[in-house]
């Protein structure tokens, strides 16, 4: 297809298609302008941010890594048409969203590589570039979000090319029709004028229409707000945790309730689509400092949080370092967000249950010494 530009009616010049030339500039554009991927034609309140580009991973280089407003995770790879057998994409990226899966047992190490590229671009960390990105002063929640897709699995694909192939095309819908995976193809049209470039991008896969949770409705499809009691009712219905397991989570649970009432905090519980719940803990001015799943373990959010609830999880992380059952430093806990990993909550291990124990024990010191 060619086009027309005038100027006020007049000189009309016909303008042909012209090439990106290699992959790395189709990969540059998109890093730069991650609004040429139109996931607006799916749901208009989804804008994506591009973190990464040339991620690593045990299976290759992602060309970009790309996250939404509701920490929706997109693996982003580009292909040109010269490229013989466009259908091997679709196991790469699939490839690739495995390797990503992996980073599950070590979600820390997973936002430190984020972190690497957001310096390197932005001068930001990951999460800060993420809050300034989508105008938040708060992202604490959505980091929660993305390890929990990481977790599940919870990866979504975007293929880029500068001419879709119909076989690819079909592929793609079969795929999204007959699966969880959500796979969606991108041609761009690409025209150079004079110094203008014009990128027209024609999206391919969302006519099977599967759910990227918009801004609007994104807490009632993720997560459900439930009572107290109800996140009792899910912590003793867990079927991959013991008795006593069951009975410590709801231990520390009531002893954050006690920090809250002594600092004047508050408290959420949720259930998500995917089966996680969560007690949700927040300082005096509403800023997340703890959670604790059944699920997904205990975190700690330390950057930045300077409040009384704050200071008690800094000094449980630093018994905890010290008699080391967390294997780091104190000088780590700089960083965003820390975690005692849920696996340990149905680990058989003599040793995990003693850490465990000592956990809980050292918790309670902490919180009681500052009430």
């Amino acid at each position: 297809m060619a086009i027309i530009i005038s100027t006020n009616n007049q000189d009309g010049e016909k303008i042909e298609p012209s090439e990106f030339g290699l992959e790395s500039n189709i990969q540059e554009y998109i890093y730069n302008n991650p609004n040429v991927i139109p996931l607006y034609d799916i749901d208009d309140d989804i804008k994506l941010f591009v973190a990464a580009r040339e991620f690593r991973t045990e299976s290759g280089p992602i060309d970009g890594l790309g996250f939404d407003e509701n920490g929706n995770i997109y693996v982003i790879e580009t292909k040109l048409f010269k490229n013989q057998d466009k259908r091997t994409v679709v196991a790469q990226v699939l490839d690739y969203g495995a390797s990503l899966w992996k980073y599950v047992t070590d979600f820390e190490n997973f936002v430190t590589q984020l972190n690497y590229h957001t310096q390197k671009k932005f001068g930001m960390n990951f999460e800060d570039v993420y809050k300034k990105y989508f105008t938040t002063d708060d992202a604490s929640d959505k980091m929660i979000t993305i390890s929990d897709n990481l977790n599940s699995g919870n990866i979504k694909f975007v293929v880029l090319m500068d001419k879709l192939q119909t076989s690819l095309k079909d592929l793609i819908i079969y795929i999204n029709q007959n699966s969880k995976f959500d796979i969606y193809a991108v041609e761009l049209e690409y025209y150079k004028y004079k110094e203008y470039e014009i990128v027209i991008p024609k999206l391919f896969g969302n006519e099977v229409k599967k759910d990227i949770v918009s801004t609007k409705n994104s807490k009632k499809y993720h997560y459900k707000t439930i009572t107290s009691d109800e996140f009792d009712g899910y912590v003793e219905n867990e079927s991959s945790l013991n008795e006593e397991r069951k009975q410590m989570i709801l231990k520390l649970k009531a002893l954050y309730q006690k920090l809250i009432e002594k600092f004047n905090g508050s408290s959420y519980c949720y259930h998500s689509t995917e089966g996680t719940s969560g007690y949700g803990v927040n300082e005096s001015d509403g800023g997340a400092v703890s959670l604790v799943s059944p699920t997904e373990g205990v975190w700690f959010y330390q950057k930045n949080k300077t409040g009384k609830i704050a200071e008690v999880n800094r000094k449980i992380l630093i018994r905890l370092i010290s008699e080391k059952i967390l294997d780091k430093k104190e000088d780590n806990l700089k960083a965003s967000q820390w975690s005692v990993k849920a696996s340990f909550w149905n680990s058989k291990e003599e040793k995990i249950s003693m850490w465990l124990h000592r956990f809980l024990e050292i918790s309670e010191e902490e919180i009681n010494k500052s009430i």
